[in-house]
């Protein structure tokens, strides 16, 4: 008989009420039922976190600093996207303010241009040697 894999779910709670509202709520139905499944479930409240928005100051692509953030060593997210990529599966839960995902989610997604994994970065450019324009 073969043993299933324990499936790791991280849930990613952008509410500003934390575990007081619906979204905790909802989360709360998801975990029962993924603990019922034999899975394991971690949440992440970020009103609870300290988390330093994206300046686009452009660091994380510099050579001397690729694919790290200023704000590495400053605040949460570090340990939070090491919890995503250690998790299965991930769920993002937000409430709609405006027709769109809470800021807090926003900023968390924004920081994974850091990273490399954010849609649309270009990827690392080649170092070619330099080389004088001929006249």
């Amino acid at each position: 008989m073969t043993k299933e894999k324990e499936v790791k779910i991280l849930a990613i709670n952008g509410s500003y009420r934390g575990g007081k509202g619906y979204t905790a709520f909802l989360l709360d139905k998801l975990r029962q039922g993924v603990a019922g499944a034999g899975g394991e479930w971690e949440t992440v409240v970020l009103a609870g976190q300290k988390i330093n928005r994206c300046l686009s100051c452009g660091t994380c692509n510099r050579a001397d600093h690729y694919l790290r953030c200023v704000f590495e060593e400053k605040d949460d997210v570090k340990a939070i996207f090491a919890k995503m990529a250690a998790a299965d599966l991930i769920v993002f839960a937000t409430h709609v303010y405006v027709f769109a995902m809470s800021a807090l989610i926003k900023t968390i997604l924004e920081r994974l241009y850091s990273t490399g994994c954010a849609p649309g970065r270009p990827p690392r450019p080649q170092r070619r040697p330099f080389r004088r324009a001929r006249p």
